[in-house]
């Protein structure tokens, strides 16, 4: 079989695709946000939602293009103050950083956005790439724990 870009790829029928594109691990950061928001909707959001994880993931699918902070705080789920709180923290970790709008792009004005640093991107790679292993894996490696 062969993948995006021509080259073949072991992958078969019933294995995980390719995890290490970024579209494929957008896919699952997008699953990710609806499972947790699922979650939410149906126990209580006070104690299963959680802002910043929400800002990382809705960053990661973003890409480069980033967020102003009112879109991230839409997608958290949160008053700005709170995105705005988060976002902060974040920043101190080096997980997120700020950059200016395009002087082009009207509809966000003059408000900066915000967009994982590779360090931030990097941590979210890692993590869902986790989240893409094969059933077998997972439960190979959750033995592996156990013992």
């Amino acid at each position: 079989m062969a993948d995006k870009r021509g080259k073949a790829s072991s992958v078969g029928v019933g294995a995980t695709p390719d995890a290490t594109s970024d579209d494929e691990l957008a896919r699952i950061a997008e699953r990710a946000v609806q499972a947790r928001r699922r979650l939410c909707a149906e126990l209580d959001p006070q104690i299963f939602g959680h802002p910043p994880m929400e800002l990382l993931l809705d960053l990661f699918v973003a890409g480069t293009q980033g967020r102003t902070v009112l879109d991230a705080s839409l997608s958290a789920h949160a008053p700005q103050s709170v995105t705005l709180r988060w976002l902060s923290q974040l920043a101190r970790m080096r997980l997120v950083e700020e950059f200016p709008a395009p002087a082009r792009d009207p509809d966000r004005g003059a408000q900066p956005l915000v967009r994982l640093s590779e360090k931030g991107r990097a941590a979210l790679r890692a993590s869902l790439t986790m989240l893409a292993l094969h059933p077998t894996d997972q439960a190979s490696e959750g033995q592996s724990l156990a013992r």
